[in-house]
């Protein structure tokens, strides 16, 4: 998801670092609705993506898509990506770090926000899709004690080069 939102493929992934592309991907998205309705989502970005956790569970990713146009189909034999969902990411397996020192913390929030504007110009369905802006923002809750004080005293100052590592506690 998190190359979908900022159009990198996040070369030498997991060790790699990702750096915002030129464009954000185009997809689509096929969603059977319980087997009453099938849909087709065309030329879909991610507009805004939230990767959140807590102590105790699992990661929580929330997706805000915008798309061209909905179409809805009856026919599913041109196949389509599976998703995997054999990959748990827990978070007891995150890692925040601020100058080489890790963190303990109590929960965080991850937003990518590419800001993309609605733009139909002499059509029904979106015929553009740019980026007005992108931002990225990370919230952190850790306790205050001893060993987070240096936390604190950092993001006072206003130091916010931190590293927040997502792993799925295998790979």
């Amino acid at each position: 998801l998190i190359e979908r939102a900022i159009g990198d493929n996040i070369s030498g992934y997991p060790a790699g670092a990702a750096v915002p592309g030129e464009t954000i991907p185009a997809w689509y998205l096929w969603a059977d609705k319980g087997g009453i309705q099938t849909f087709l989502y065309d030329q879909l970005r991610i507009n805004r993506l939230t990767i959140s956790g807590a102590e105790t569970q699992m990661l929580n990713a929330r997706v805000d898509l915008v798309g061209a146009t909905e179409t809805e189909v009856s026919d599913l034999s041109a196949g389509g990506t599976v998703v995997d969902c054999d990959t748990v990411f827990h978070f007891s397996d995150i890692v925040l770090t601020l100058d080489s020192t890790a963190f303990s913390i109590k929960s965080f929030e991850l937003t990518f926000d590419n800001a993309i504007a609605d733009q139909y110009e002499n059509s029904v369905t979106r015929s553009r899709f740019e980026a007005q802006s992108f931002g990225v923002s990370l919230r952190v809750s850790a306790a205050y004690r001893a060993d987070t004080k240096a936390l604190y005293r950092k993001a006072i100052a206003g130091d916010n080069l931190a590293t927040l590592v997502i792993d799925d506690g295998v790979n």
